[in-house]
């Protein structure tokens, strides 16, 4: 397994994604989704994603409280049987019509209600204990 240890540089890149409002289908710092957010922090921390996200945000364009984003991951992912303590950086966590993204003890996501934020694990998971899908890469 690799470890990412983040650099001062991905340490603040990180930190100015919190904040940027919600805007659906957004992938700037005026607008962000819940995917455009996991592309910022993949792209930051310069972490591979499944090459196949256009169909699943067309899913969740068409019905985002019932899309099933696991029909959608490709065969270099795998989902992590039950859902671990602590999460690997780069882990895709995936709830019914939502994508987020751990990176280094916290979980980035951004909502209509609450814009892009940077979550601890462990209030995130007791929130979402039972609706989590875990999808990590194979290294």
């Amino acid at each position: 397994m690799t470890v990412l240890v983040p650099s001062k540089l991905q340490s603040e890149h990180l930190d100015d994604l919190v904040g940027i409002p919600f805007l659906r289908g957004g992938r700037t710092g005026k607008g962000l989704d819940c995917y455009g957010i996991v592309l910022a922090v993949s792209t930051i921390l310069d972490l591979p994603l499944p090459d196949v996200w256009d169909s699943a945000e067309d899913a969740y364009d068409a019905d985002r409280n019932k899309t099933d984003f696991n029909r959608f991951v490709p065969e270099e992912w795998y989902r992590v049987d039950g859902v671990p303590t602590n999460p690997d950086t780069g882990d895709l966590l995936l709830i019914p019509g939502h994508v987020s993204i751990y990176a280094f003890g916290y979980v980035y996501s951004s909502a209509e209600a609450t814009n892009a934020v940077r979550h601890k694990w462990r209030p995130f998971f007791r929130l979402w204990r039972g609706q989590i899908d875990v999808w990590r890469h194979r290294k």
